[in-house]
């Protein structure tokens, strides 16, 4: 396709550095102006949940929580039946997060859970 300096500079700006060729294909084949991998969902998307995902697993948040529960059922946390459970319920709560990221990046769960 042959396009005026005008109009290559255009494109290249809409495209927001993404390759050009890739961007004109996207816009002419899909019409949405997103480019879209095999899970259908915007890059965008995909990289707002893999940062999310990431923020996840550098927290350590699951492995606190299952120390806690740990510490909770032998003894060495004082805590009531009530906050073991809560504790208990908690940890299942960032496993299921972890397990609805993963699907929702189209990635397999892999080793331990947190």
């Amino acid at each position: 396709m042959r396009l005026s300096e005008e109009e290559r500079a255009q494109l290249a700006r809409e495209a927001g550095g993404e390759p050009l060729g890739t961007y004109i294909r996207v816009k002419v084949l899909d019409g949405s102006g997103q480019r879209k991998r095999r899970t259908g969902q915007p890059i965008e998307d995909r990289k707002a949940l893999a940062r999310l995902l990431g923020l996840l697993g550098k927290s350590e948040l699951g492995a606190h929580l299952a120390e806690l529960a740990s510490a909770a059922r032998s003894g060495s946390l004082p805590v009531d039946p009530e906050t073991q459970t809560q504790l208990q319920e908690t940890l299942a709560d960032v496993r299921e997060l972890r397990r609805l990221l993963m699907e929702a990046l189209g990635l397999q769960m892999g080793g331990a859970a947190p």
